[in-house]
């Protein structure tokens, strides 16, 4: 029996590869401002369009996001720029924030996670499938294996979002 692939298909599968392979680093300086928070948030998205991750690009850009926008929280005032850095790790992708000045517990439990740094860490750790800080606690690494991720995991997430986003509710 003969398989018959059409060759939009390898072609498109090859590309995929070959990018994949291609975005060992990039990094971006970013402000600790809302523009930067902006800047992070297209960094992130045209990282996920390179690596032909759409699927999982809510994930990855809700987690960084809220990592970033705790750093620009905590260095607001100060004059330091923070550096967004990402590349290959083993099965998936790795988004690095330098200079993190953020001093959090990262062993908070979903109980304590409704409202503050607990929520957003909270949520960085269910969505990110390895959370670090490295270089004595000054750069915080988060990993994201989006090679065969299960459906369980998959659910999960999106449990962790739904729950989030129905507490963070503005009354006037």
């Amino acid at each position: 029996m003969c398989l018959s692939i059409p060759l939009a298909i390898i072609k498109s599968a090859i590309f995929a590869i070959y990018s994949f392979h291609t975005i060992m680093q990039q990094d971006i300086v970013l402000q600790p401002n809302s523009e930067g928070l902006a800047q992070a948030g297209a960094f992130v998205e045209r990282t996920c369009d390179e690596l032909h991750l759409f699927n999982e690009f809510g994930v990855i850009s809700v987690a960084v996001l809220q990592a970033v926008g705790m750093e620009i929280a905590a260095v607001q005032s100060s004059p330091v720029s923070i550096k967004l850095s990402c590349g290959h790790c083993m099965g998936g992708v790795y988004f690095d924030i330098s200079h993190y000045a953020v001093h959090v517990d990262f062993s908070v439990t979903e109980e304590a996670s409704l409202y503050g740094d607990a929520a957003s860490v909270f949520m960085i750790k269910k969505l990110a499938d390895c959370v670090s800080l490295r270089n004595e606690g000054s750069l915080l690494h988060l990993e994201f294996h989006v090679a065969g991720i299960d459906a369980l995991r998959a659910t999960s997430r999106q449990d962790v979002l739904q729950k989030f986003y129905m507490h963070d509710v503005v009354s006037a």
